[in-house]
């Protein structure tokens, strides 16, 4: 029977949060120190809307031989970018927000490293993907000879791409260079990309276009065009707006929500319950756990907290006793707890009359160390203070606020910030 391969595919990169390795995607192994990798292709032209192309026709037509591809990483997932791919005339919620933070912080003076993590936070890693064609050449591994692949263009490739294009002419004769339209089939340039590594990193500065205009394939005779050739490598290039993942504005409001507003779950990290939480704080027990009152005294969880709370008077003697110096101690009997009755009130009154010839207040006194809940202390092996419900995302005023510096921003706007951010 007859499978939908694709559909898997689709299924398997999305399991995979987007992480899946495709085979049609060129993709540079990273670079040891002290090591050099070298690579030469054609970059391939734009393909139009119903084109023939690898796995069926093109659903749309591009604009220049490359297209703009962003994505926001939320807990280590990745997320299309609505304004990249639309070329800025799609907004998107993520970007809006994190535009509005950085333009916040840079009017109250925030330091450029404090604007830079907030891009690093809210806004896209960019990058345009192009169709390539790898040559022959022996620097070129054999399993890359002859097949066409799509490869997301690091920065400083990006770069030459659009130096190249805005050349008029191939400049001085001594050390021509490559100028107009380099991805011509029929008459393009070959790029070399070199890669090094920097800093622990793959780095691509040295790569260039060679300065010799000529035919993507060539014939035996190494001069002539091998159209038929041409024609079959055109066909497989790779709809990429299908290889990259479209955005869906709903998921970046979720996003903004998630990241802005925090979890909006009902529990919090100590396990409880948000109303758990509000109520235990309204009773004034978050950081207590409940009271021990002695070995063999089991409190009944029926008790209400009015009956543990002491009468206002005898609060107020206790007061006025601590202020005398006096102490009075109460201690825990070990027979079964069961609730205070008028008559053990009674009896304790008379006793302590007898054995101490106590005033009224005294006996009130007494009365109220009777009946007072003891000081709670922490069981740690039945017990855990609630923790105070704390924001996961700071406010706007709080992040102006930590990220304020007398020291002025370098630059003036905010797109002049993101240039330098790509920069670096």
């Amino acid at each position: 029977m007859p499978y939908d391969t694709n559909a898997m595919r689709a299924k398997l990169k999305k399991m995979m949060n987007g992480r899946a390795a495709d085979p049609n995607e060129f993709r540079v192994h990273k670079i040891a120190a002290g090591a050099e990798a070298t690579y030469r292709f054609f970059v391939m032209p734009p393909i139009q809307a119903g084109d023939p192309c690898a796995g069926g026709t093109a659903s749309r037509s591009m604009d220049m031989c490359w297209i703009p591809f962003g994505q926001h990483w939320v807990d280590q997932k990745p997320y299309a970018c609505p304004r990249v791919a639309s070329e800025n005339e799609i907004a998107c919620p993520m970007c809006d927000k994190g535009f509005a933070l950085m333009k916040e912080a840079k009017a109250h003076g925030a330091i450029r490293d404090k604007i830079s993590a907030i891009a690093r936070q809210w806004l896209p890693n960019q990058q345009n993907v192009v169709n390539i064609y790898f040559t022959n050449s022996s620097v070129n591994p054999d399993e890359y000879h002859g097949r066409v692949l799509y490869f997301k263009l690091p920065k400083a490739c990006f770069n030459e791409f659009t130096a190249c294009l805005q050349r008029e002419d191939f400049g001085d004769s001594e050390s021509p260079q490559a100028f107009g339209a380099f991805f011509d089939e029929m008459a393009g340039y070959l790029f070399e990309l070199k890669v090094k590594c920097k800093d622990g990193y793959n780095n691509y500065e040295a790569s260039r276009f060679l300065h010799q205009c000529r035919p993507m394939i060539l014939k035996s005779d190494g001069k002539t065009a091998d159209t038929n050739r041409i024609q079959e490598a055109m066909n497989q290039r790779h709809d990429l707006y299908r290889v990259c993942d479209q955005p869906d504005i709903e998921v970046m409001k979720q996003l903004v929500k998630k990241l802005w507003d925090g979890d909006d779950s009902d529990e919090d990290d100590s396990g409880f319950t948000k109303d758990e939480v509000v109520e235990s704080h309204r009773v004034g027990s978050s950081h207590q756990s409940r009271p021990n009152v002695g070995p063999g005294v089991q409190r009944d969880r029926a008790t209400t907290i009015s009956e543990l709370e002491p009468p206002a008077r005898s609060r107020s003697l206790m007061e006025e006793t601590e202020e005398l110096g006096s102490t009075v101690h109460t201690r825990a009997t070990a027979e079964p707890y069961r609730p205070v009755t008028p008559e053990d009130v009674a009896t304790s009154q008379v006793e302590a009359l007898k054995a101490n010839s106590k005033s009224v207040e005294d006996t009130a006194l007494l009365q109220f160390q009777t009946t007072r809940r003891p000081k709670p202390t922490l069981d740690d092996e039945d017990e855990v203070p609630i923790k105070p419900v704390r924001s996961k995302v700071k406010p706007v005023s709080e992040v102006v606020v930590s990220t304020t510096s007398s020291k002025k921003p370098q630059v003036d706007d905010v797109e002049a910030m993101l240039m330098q951010l790509d920069e670096d």
